[in-house]
């Protein structure tokens, strides 16, 4: 028995050694020691690659050849000695989070916003992103969100016509471009025929740019074509990705979006 139970061990710490990993995005500044090379978008990494942050808050998103998502950052360990360490100590597994993606998504209207945002993190691809919401339940609401920017308070009423929430880059007094989080927003409902106000939730808001998020979806392609998945495969990791790592988003926007990345990158 114990002698199964040491084969089994080896067998696993051999198979977490001989496992792969691939950049699929960087922040800040991550150097290959040995080779001298700061990795990039695309990268392979061995796990027992010694590595180097520029700084504290470097980090990079990894997927593995055993179909795993991870965050590479510097361990919080005595071990760290000049901001090196290997890739073993410094992946962080992120669990899966449920999506709809093996199932039907639609663009129905939307009913319960706090269940539609979330309470964490809701992402944005793009400038802007218009949402449906069910006019049974949101006639006569206004929706507004509310949060600090460059240290004073800010508000902007973002349902239209009942009908339609719009989340905005340029209403919301976001950058026009590249990756931003908006902190601590607050949404609120309000109910004019009862003078009444409700807090909905309150996130961290995020806009991210299209095209880098293109770059990260078709460098994962890249990774898993070799073992031929499937495209529903593919559609279901992908959809798993990006919500495992930038939280809540319209989920029928990403998959459509996510649809024409796969048609055009499997042929």
């Amino acid at each position: 028995m114990k002698f199964l139970i040491f084969i089994i061990s080896v067998y696993l710490l051999f198979s977490y050694q001989t496992e792969r990993y691939y950049i699929v995005k960087v922040k800040g500044g991550i150097t290959n020691v040995k080779s001298g090379k700061t990795l990039a978008q695309g990268d392979e990494i061995n796990p027992n690659d010694q590595i180097k942050f520029s700084d504290g808050n470097a980090m990079a998103l990894v997927v593995s050849d055993a179909n795993k998502k991870y965050t590479l950052k510097l361990p919080n360990t005595a071990n760290n000695v000049g901001l090196t360490a290997s890739v073993t100590n410094s992946l962080i597994f992120s669990k899966t989070k449920r999506t709809a993606s093996r199932g039907i998504i639609t663009n129905a209207a939307i009913k319960d916003l706090k269940e539609f945002l979330g309470n964490n993190q809701f992402t944005v691809i793009g400038n802007s992103l218009e949402v449906k919401l069910s006019k049974q339940t949101f006639e006569n609401q206004s929706i507004e969100a509310k949060y600090d920017l460059s240290g004073k308070p800010f508000n902007k009423e973002i349902a239209r016509g009942d009908t339609i929430l719009k989340l905005s880059r340029a209403d919301l007094g976001a950058k026009s471009s590249g990756e931003v989080k908006l902190y601590h927003v607050d949404f609120y409902q309000s109910d004019k025929s009862r003078n009444r106000v409700d807090k909905i939730t309150r996130l961290d808001l995020n806009f991210v740019d299209e095209n880098a998020i293109k770059d990260e979806l078709k460098t994962i392609i890249g990774v898993y074509k070799k073992k031929n998945y499937t495209k529903p495969d593919m559609k279901a990791f992908l959809m798993e990705y990006f919500i495992d790592f930038y939280g809540n988003t319209h989920e029928y926007i990403l998959s459509q979006f996510i649809d024409k990345i796969i048609e055009e990158n499997m042929k």
